[in-house]
């Protein structure tokens, strides 16, 4: 594809959100996405979001950079989570 391109699809809940009786029935599929949900545990789960820049002459180091500013600092993780905890 040449030129700006912008794609934003949806697949679904996340597994973590997912009731167990919906998961595929196999040891080997759960084991898989199991695997998939880092090494946080279970906290968050496959929650995340990736992005993928394709593109010549691209700054990856500066993209990155700025990419970085934008996540949430441990103590605001930690504010997020004990926010979310008290909700339930």
């Amino acid at each position: 594809h040449a030129g700006k391109f912008f794609d934003l699809k949806e697949f679904g809940m996340y597994w973590a959100s997912t009731p167990l009786e919906y998961w595929p029935r196999g040891q080997l599929e759960r084991s898989q996405i199991v695997e998939d949900f880092g090494s946080e545990g279970f906290r968050y789960g496959d929650r995340r979001q990736e992005l993928v820049v394709i593109g010549v002459g691209l700054d990856q180091a500066a993209i990155e950079g700025m990419l970085d500013e934008c996540l949430l600092t441990d103590e605001e993780m930690e504010a997020y989570a004990q926010d979310a905890d008290s909700q339930q």
